[in-house]
């Protein structure tokens, strides 16, 4: 049950990056603003892999 918390709180903290960066992405500037476009794209593939292996995790964790 513990690994399952740890694989919840990964995906939750992969979802509220997303949110965030999706603004920068939208608006141009949220709290932050991204100087390099680069930067920028590499966070965000970071964050979708983060993502992924939560998700990965989580449905492995349920199966066992």
């Amino acid at each position: 049950m513990q690994r399952y918390l740890t694989c919840v709180m990964v995906i939750g903290m992969s979802i509220a990056f997303l949110w965030h960066f999706s603004n920068i992405w939208i608006h141009g500037t949220y709290t932050i603003q991204e100087q390099s476009k680069l930067a920028l794209i590499l966070e965000t593939i970071l964050l979708v892999s983060i993502l992924a292996f939560g998700i990965y995790r989580a449905k492995r964790e349920l199966k066992e």
